[in-house]
């Protein structure tokens, strides 16, 4: 199995308005409440409700572990998680992961609040991992998704079906990919 080390506990990835670090036991309650909710669902392709022993599980076996990289994001504003952003899917021989993020109904939209999360992520992803790609995979009508991978310079590599789960019916996925050196040219 592909695994970096764990990410370390006392990281923070931090912008003027943000505050990225990593998830912890106490987040459960406010993570699930966000990736639980129709908002979110609605543009994942895994759509059942995830069950406090189920993230509890995953936080355990993949965020301890270095499989997963998953960062609540923090308006340091309010000082309230307003999404997650996360890496997973580790492929050593190509230096990838497979970036993500989900963010609350309620966190501002149209502030790039979203795209500022993303951009520390990715920086992270780059510097401190020493990935030369990230990859994403999004529902092709999520089109403020698409707007924020383009933006920060992911181009498509590949359209294709994807199942959705549990229900199995077949939506329009896109494959992204964005290259280290395509991040800090556009950033």
């Amino acid at each position: 199995m592909n695994t970096l080390e764990p990410i370390n506990k006392a990281l923070r990835l931090e912008s003027e308005r943000l505050l990225l670090r990593p998830v912890t036991e106490e987040d459960t309650d406010a993570v699930l409440s966000i990736r639980n909710s129709d908002y979110v669902q609605k543009n994942f392709f895994y759509r059942k409700n995830i069950t406090k022993e189920e993230h509890l599980n995953f936080f355990h076996k993949k965020c301890e572990t270095g499989i997963v990289f998953y960062f609540v994001v923090t308006d340091k504003s309010t000082d309230k998680i307003i999404g997650v952003v996360y890496l997973q899917h580790y492929e050593a021989d190509r230096k990838i992961m497979e970036s993500g993020l989900f963010f609350d109904e309620t966190s501002p939209k149209g502030k790039g609040y979203a795209t500022e999360a993303y951009r520390l992520l990715a920086d992270y992803a780059f510097e401190d991992l020493g990935l030369e790609r990230l990859s994403a995979q999004v529902i092709a009508y999520n089109k403020a998704s698409l707007r924020l991978h383009e933006k920060l310079g992911y181009l498509e590599v590949e359209r294709g079906k994807h199942a959705l789960i549990p229900s199995g019916e077949e939506v329009e996925a896109v494959t992204l990919e964005l290259l280290r050196e395509t991040f800090y040219e556009k950033n």
